[in-house]
């Protein structure tokens, strides 16, 4: 019996000290999971902080940024519009200029040069703009989107785009020395867009056409070019006419267009002087004489004036 009592009195002790590592060994468990949650929540709190600390600093790069455009309203607004938090340093007050400032609804990019001329069509429904880049580009203001438009190929820099009266076609003049002259399409173009084929092609100067307008008609097209001709196309239904009637200079010719009732046509020349050319009696008669090169001139609508601008600085009426 003593021997039973001494065996069930170790079982018992064994038992006790069992228990107590087991309870030990949780409070260990428990103590190290509570540490590694203070550390995770550590991790997470410097994670948090540097979080916090690259969107403050982005921030203000972009506020900074925004500043150093404040020229280009239109890029400076985008860039503030980044900006995610409001109490940023500097966001208010830039925020506030800008808004003095006038900002485009629209900014159209997808040239890959230079833009040198831009037209709306007679009732807007088409904007076209003329790139060095060699292309005209055709947007459509019903559906405007900067990937949106129809392009429209030159062999070379495209300096001038103007619409017919009638706003269905469209005539550009490039330094591959010609004119081309489009029919628009009736859709608005999509992402996809084919290139547009030209309807018509001038071809025939012998260097750069700087300009190409239309008559009120419709029915004509004068181009100006630095081989020092003016020339005058009738369109019919040839794709490449002849031209109906030539005036030939000994200086070049920057600008030419059509007076309102397409009896004459102004010339702006490389020696200043500005022309009327009457097309019937096939005569010219100087209408100005500027110090240096005569850019360009235009008829009032009325047909009673026309004013031309110079490189020395002035307008002649």
């Amino acid at each position: 019996l003593g021997g039973s009592l001494a065996f069930a009195h170790d079982q018992w002790i064994s038992a006790e000290q069992a228990e107590h590592a087991r309870a030990q060994a949780l409070e260990e468990e428990a103590a190290a999971r509570q540490r590694e949650l203070e550390a995770q929540a550590e991790r997470d709190r410097a994670l948090d902080e540097a979080r916090a600390n690259a969107l403050r600093a982005r921030d203000i790069a972009r506020i900074l940024a925004a500043s150093s455009v404040i020229r280009d309203p239109t890029l400076a607004a985008a860039m503030l519009a980044e900006v995610e938090d409001l109490d940023a340093p500097g966001w208010r007050s830039a925020a506030l200029e800008l808004l003095q400032q006038p900002i485009a609804r629209h900014v159209l990019d997808m040239h890959e040069d230079r833009v040198v001329d831009v037209a709306f069509s007679p009732e807007g429904k088409w904007l076209a703009s003329a790139s060095f880049d060699g292309r005209v580009r055709l947007w459509s203001t019903d559906a405007i989107a900067s990937d949106r438009y129809y392009v429209l190929h030159h062999d070379d820099r495209v300096f001038d785009v103007e619409f017919d009266p009638s706003g269905r076609r469209l005539v550009s003049s490039s330094r591959d020395f010609t004119a081309r002259v489009w029919t628009l399409p009736e859709a608005p173009p999509s992402r996809a867009a084919e290139p547009l084929e030209p309807s018509q092609v001038l071809r025939g100067h012998e260097s750069i056409i700087w300009t190409a307008r239309f008559s009120s008609t419709g029915d004509r097209v004068v181009t100006a070019s630095r081989d020092k001709g003016v020339w005058v196309w009738t369109l019919g239904e040839d794709r490449e006419p002849s031209p109906s009637q030539r005036l030939e200079l000994d200086v070049i010719a920057w600008h030419a267009e059509f007076s309102p009732d397409d009896r004459e046509v102004v010339i702006a020349l490389d020696d200043g002087r500005v022309l009327a050319w009457e097309l019937e009696r096939d005569q010219t008669r100087v209408l100005a004489r500027h110090r240096d090169v005569a850019w360009i001139a235009h008829y009032s609508p009325d047909g009673r004036w026309v004013a031309s601008a110079s490189k020395s600085g002035e307008v002649r009426l």
